[in-house]
């Protein structure tokens, strides 16, 4: 296309940009397994899975041939009044997963969506039992999304900032992975704020920058916060499919009474979030008195072409290959965050799952993109041909799941030169 980059500045509007990220915008006209090709041919390893969606590589063939079946038969009808066997078959595939609550499930159209639903059932259902509920609880440093009730529950940052007079009532609980949770204090505290619900990213806080802990950790707290009727929202829109070691965090944990999911449901295709509930808050959505019953809804809800993908995901990710191949990423990130937390003190290597992350110490990282270096660390990584999305001051990998050993070997020898540059070690 001719003068892409003046049609693309005078009508388009990008997430969390700013005009200066023009200068290295990327035109993107193929993608196929772990790499992306611009206009001119160049090829990108896609070391940031096109932000945590793509889970097996692009146009993986089984995902390919279950949207062309789909799309001969029924490519989308409402979901009021109306059902369809993607929806019932996806449905069952997603409650039988080990950790999930095993109530029923609303989808929605992506992640943001999803966390809303959770968000809008929590309230109703304790408006139902627990009338003088008051507020929500999240972890600081979190992320759940853009929409308002999402935002409100995420870190306070510069993208909030201007939306706060529009935010739900949030209260946070200071993220501890080390030194962990006042148990005593906590329970207090929901005494005092009386919330009805808990929403967290289980073992992994994405956005926030890679931060993680471990299940020992998290899991008293979340007892606690069961055991005092505080409604658990487990947010696995990013933890989900492996990138804590397991298909989802909440089965090194305990089960929640929400579950939301999205990102790599679908293997990097199409957008589709799900809500799942336990069966008491299931219960709730579905009363006779219609002023007490859960109304929500999107055009594209249960789209069928989005659930076809989501189940054959859910196929593909079960079986021994790519079991095979997340097996050997798991242990090649391990071995790389090992290697340099020992050489590089500062960098704070870490791995969990299918995530490699380092941070680069500056006076001021902070939370997102507030720090400079990122976007060196981003026009750096083009130009070696790899697509990362740095956060802050941190650096990281969580490439879908087809990449090869020669690839693999070219991100972690990008960020190894990263380190030896910034570090100076």
């Amino acid at each position: 296309m001719e003068n892409w980059k003046h049609i693309d500045a005078a009508f388009l509007r990008h997430p969390f940009s700013h005009p200066d990220d023009a200068k290295e915008m990327l035109y993107v006209v193929r993608a196929q397994g772990e790499f992306l090709f611009d206009q001119q041919g160049k090829q990108y390893i896609d070391a940031a899975a096109s932000w945590w969606v793509n889970l097996f590589g692009h146009g993986h063939p089984a995902l390919v041939r279950a949207l062309a079946r789909q799309s001969e038969t029924l490519a989308h009808v409402m979901f009021s009044g109306i059902t369809h066997t993607p929806a019932m078959e996806l449905s069952q595939a997603l409650v039988a997963l080990k950790g999930c609550p095993a109530g029923a499930v609303f989808f929605s159209d992506n992640g943001s969506t999803a966390i809303e639903v959770a968000m809008k059932l929590a309230w109703h259902f304790q408006a139902q039992n627990q009338g003088d509920k008051a507020c929500f609880w999240a972890f600081t440093g979190g992320y759940h999304g853009d929409t308002l009730g999402a935002m409100s529950a995420g870190e306070r940052d510069v993208f909030v900032k201007p939306y706060t007079d529009l935010l739900a009532p949030v209260h946070f609980l200071e993220y501890n992975p080390e030194l962990g949770y006042d148990l005593e204090v906590i329970r207090r505290r929901i005494q005092q704020e009386k919330p009805a619900a808990f929403l967290y990213e289980p073992l992994l806080q994405g956005a926030g920058g890679m931060r993680m802990q471990s299940a020992e950790t998290l899991k008293p707290l979340l007892e606690l916060l069961k055991q005092e009727g505080v409604v658990l929202i487990a947010d696995e829109v990013f933890t989900g499919f492996g990138r804590t070691g397991t298909t989802l965090a909440s089965e090194q944990l305990i089960t929640p009474d929400i579950l939301c999911m999205s990102k790599a449901l679908t293997g990097g295709f199409m957008p589709l979030g799900a809500t799942l509930m336990s069966p008491q808050i299931a219960d709730a959505t579905e009363q006779a008195d219609r002023s007490k019953r859960f109304y929500h809804g999107h055009s594209y809800t249960a789209n069928p072409l989005a659930c076809a993908l989501a189940l054959e995901t859910l196929k593909e990710w079960s079986s021994p290959t790519w079991i095979k191949n997340f097996n050997a990423l798991v242990q090649s990130q391990q071995e790389r965050a090992l290697e340099w937390r020992q050489q590089f003190e500062d960098s704070q290597a870490r791995s969990c799952g299918s995530v490699l992350a380092v941070d680069f110490p500056r006076k001021n990282s902070g939370y997102f993109y507030t720090d400079s270096i990122g976007r060196e660390l981003y026009v750096q990584g083009l130009k070696a041909g790899i697509l990362f999305r740095p956060l802050g001051n941190v650096l990281y990998s969580v490439p879908p799941l087809c990449i090869g050993s020669e690839a693999q070997e070219r991100v972690h020898g990008f960020m190894d030169d990263m380190l030896k540059k910034y570090l100076h070690k």
